[in-house]
């Protein structure tokens, strides 16, 4: 189970380091697939209670659930610069907004076409889904090495076990 766990968490932190590098098509297939109108609860200004309107900027990372399996429920969520992704047993990408998360999936599943945050405490992060499900999330860490040092240029190059 542990290594379920530590791939998660290197998941978690690749797809974040995908989306902060800018990787992706750029393509827009030009259509709005249904921008809601947020309810008046989620228009209020920030005031510091629990009721305060949670900015996309505050998504910011990369979130994993606690299971250890898409299976069992295992998503990961990576959110940089507007643009969403969210992994499982499906792939859906989009952006992340102040109202909420609208993606599309790869294979067609609408159950994470939209996302609204009930809650962010702490590393915590509440989703209630358009299918009506509900995910707690929490924050990954953010601290991928950057400086591999001298990778091998050739595959002969790479180390072998003894």
């Amino acid at each position: 189970m542990r290594t379920s766990a530590r791939f998660a968490g290197v998941a978690a932190a690749a797809v974040a380091a995908l989306l902060v590098s800018g990787c992706s098509s750029g393509s827009d297939d030009g259509g709005d697939k249904g921008s809601e109108t947020p309810k008046a609860d989620q228009t209020k200004a920030p005031d510091g209670g629990g009721d305060a309107k949670v900015g996309a900027d505050q998504l910011e990372g990369g979130w994993s659930t606690d299971a250890t399996h898409a299976d069992e429920g295992l998503r990961i969520l990576a959110v940089s610069k507007g643009s969403a992704m969210l992994t499982g047993k499906s792939t859906c990408t989009g952006k992340a907004t102040d109202a909420g998360l609208a993606l599309k999936c790869n294979d067609g599943n609408t159950d994470f076409a939209t996302g609204q945050v009930q809650s962010l405490e702490g590393k915590k992060l509440v989703i209630k889904w358009a299918s009506g499900k509900e995910d707690t999330f929490t924050k990954t860490p953010n601290d991928i090495p950057t400086d591999l040092g001298d990778l091998p240029e050739n595959p002969e190059d790479l180390p072998t076990p003894e």
